[in-house]
């Protein structure tokens, strides 16, 4: 599993989120390249989704399944 160091310049990464279906509720967008390198992903791949309060803030962890 690749270190996960900070990615230089890859902070203020913006995707869009898209409609799964016109019959769900369903977003999905599209893993910045510097991410999928940073993390090793591939097609497949599946991400563990995590809701954070910090410092007051919410915040979205996400990670390769297994890792915390």
């Amino acid at each position: 599993m690749p270190t996960h160091a900070p990615i230089v310049g890859a902070t203020g990464l913006i995707t869009t989120l898209q409609r799964v279906s016109s019959t769900t509720k369903s977003l999905k967008t599209t893993v910045p390249v510097a991410i999928v390198q940073q993390l090793g992903l591939g097609a497949g791949d599946r991400l563990q989704w995590q809701m954070r309060v910090v410092d007051g803030e919410l915040s979205l962890v996400v990670s390769p399944e297994g890792e915390s």
